[in-house]
């Protein structure tokens, strides 16, 4: 049994074309796909704003 049987991974994985990319727990994690700019739990803080001036900046 698990304590939550929705994930977003799972969810992504029926979706056609769509990949899902993470991390380890506590491990900074950011990605940028075109405009969509997005960070795994509160230590990819530093990271996803790094992204989003590189982003702002073109």
């Amino acid at each position: 049994m698990t304590l939550n049987e929705y994930t977003i991974q799972s969810e992504a994985a029926r979706i056609k074309g769509t990949g899902f990319l993470c991390r380890g727990a506590n491990e900074p994690f950011a990605i940028r796909d075109g405009r969509l700019i997005t960070g795994q739990q509160q230590y990819s803080s530093a990271l996803t704003a790094e992204l989003v001036l590189e982003a702002l900046d073109e």
